[in-house]
């Protein structure tokens, strides 16, 4: 349950981060009356995060057959984007995501929209929320062993657990905490990961017959670690190993690997270019 952990815990530590920089501009503008309204915001976008992640444990894992392939291929092949580009985005602003978010708050202010803040804060949340029920969603469909929901709620707020304590320390000034070490060691393994989902991606669409195999298996590791034991999952859901790829599985995953590094870097130099 390591990607559990990892994905809840890069997406909270976002979000709090978000919060924790609209609260400090609340406070240093002078308008206390907008914590509330701050946290109001953060809650309603928990809730409805909450609310997606219900409707997608409803109604995505009800499909069979053919069409299972199709959603599982649809899923992992947007997985893969939306991952790549949160990653790009991240790097591109980080040095100016504080200045521009306080931005954002001293307008609403300025004009007394103190439902503004709110708003800032809702979206936030939201988009982090919903981002990480589609890389969870992901995620469980890559398991080939039965995950109990204790374990994957753990994880899962375990993750959370740390991120707010991490941006907690952070805001408050009390430890000097390598933040940006953090973060690139999160992204390398969300790099690993994104390239796992496209060669997931490619798996399905090998069985749904759309690309060919090529050579099938490349070869099989079984031996060693049998992806569909309770170690292997584990491994295949962090870097998307798998023991018996096909030649195209493969392919696609140091195509990912390299694509999406490059680009994360390019981003990276570009932010400090700036």
């Amino acid at each position: 349950m390591a990607s559990v952990m990892l994905v809840t815990w890069r997406e909270s530590l976002e979000a709090a981060i978000i919060i924790g920089i609209l609260l400090t501009a609340v406070r240093r503008l002078g308008e206390p009356r907008a914590v509330a309204g701050v946290w109001a915001g953060a809650g309603l976008g928990v809730i409805a995060s909450l609310a997606l992640g219900g409707i997608v444990k409803a109604y995505g894992f009800a499909w069979e057959g053919p069409a299972e392939k199709w959603m599982e291929l649809g899923v992992f092949s947007v997985a893969a984007v939306l991952l790549t580009q949160m990653l790009v985005w991240m790097q591109r602003n980080k040095r100016v995501l504080r200045g521009e978010i306080e931005r954002r708050a001293e307008e609403v202010l300025t004009r007394g929209a103190w439902g503004g803040v709110a708003a800032i804060a809702f979206l936030g949340v939201l988009r982090e929320g919903a981002e990480t029920v589609l890389f969870l969603w992901s995620i469980v469909l890559q398991q080939t062993e039965t995950v109990s929901h204790a374990s994957m709620l753990a994880a899962g707020a375990g993750g959370i657990v740390l991120a707010a304590g991490l941006a907690w320390l952070f805001f408050a000034g009390i430890s000097r905490l390598p933040v940006a070490w953090f973060f690139r060691v999160s992204t390398v393994l969300l790099v690993m990961l994104i390239a796992g989902l496209a060669s997931s991606a490619v798996h399905e669409a090998v069985e749904l017959g759309l690309v060919p195999a090529i050579v099938k298996p490349l070869w099989n590791t079984s031996w060693l670690l049998d992806h569909k034991s309770l170690a292997g999952t584990a491994v295949r859901t962090l870097t998307g190993y798998r023991a018996n790829p096909a030649l195209t599985e493969v392919l696609a995953y140091a195509a990912a690997l390299t694509v999406a590094s490059l680009l994360v870097h390019r981003a990276g130099k570009s932010s400090a270019h700036n």
